[in-house]
């Protein structure tokens, strides 16, 4: 699957979002930049502090991911989340668990889905 890792240099913090092919985000970081007030009304950056913090935030958001992975989930989801979409995986998780019966049971009839036959 594919990533995209997207920097966003705000005026008072440094953050790296992780998004999937879906444009869903999975993994984020973020750390609070210092300000420099040299005067009142101005307000000034480090640019080392600025790449600093990126890159470090760059490899937090990588890191959660791929550790969480890495330790055996199966799958994984970011705060905030979407309780419909939570659903929807812990149901995939479950078809990927839980064995398929070949057969349903409706009353008196039986439909066997491997042989392709109703019994009544």
């Amino acid at each position: 699957m594919s990533y995209l890792l997207a920097l966003d240099q705000g005026t008072s913090s440094c953050r790296s979002i992780v998004f999937d092919a879906g444009g869903k985000t999975v993994a984020m970081a973020q750390q609070e930049l210092p300000q420099i007030f040299p005067q009142p009304g101005w307000v000034e950056h480090d640019a080392l502090q600025i790449w600093r913090l990126q890159l470090a935030t760059a490899r937090d958001a990588l890191a959660d991911r791929v550790a969480g992975l890495q330790a055996g989930a199966d799958d994984y989801v970011t705060k905030p989340f979407d309780f419909p979409e939570l659903l929807a995986r812990l149901q995939a998780l479950l078809r990927r668990t839980q064995p398929q019966a070949s057969a349903a049971l409706f009353g008196r009839l039986t439909l066997d889905a491997e042989s392709r036959r109703a019994l009544v």
